[in-house]
């Protein structure tokens, strides 16, 4: 039983471990380029988007019946 939470322990703390801010942000050359407009954008697509999907699902149950 011992053995068990140690290895759960450690499952766990491999789940959920963490980098520091510091490590994340010195390695790279990028540079933060999206501004609040293309945020907004890219939400507004991804509605747009699920709800195509929903849209089809729906159509898909109503017409095509039992064989889809």
């Amino acid at each position: 039983m011992q053995v068990y939470k140690e290895e759960m322990r450690s499952v766990l703390q491999k789940i959920f471990r963490t980098k520091s801010l510091e490590s994340v942000t010195s390695d790279t050359n990028l540079r933060r380029c999206l501004g609040i407009v293309d945020l907004v954008v890219i939400g507004l697509g991804g509605i747009m988007g699920s709800g195509i999907y929903v849209m089809t699902g729906i159509t898909a149950k109503e017409q095509a019946g039992q064989s889809v």
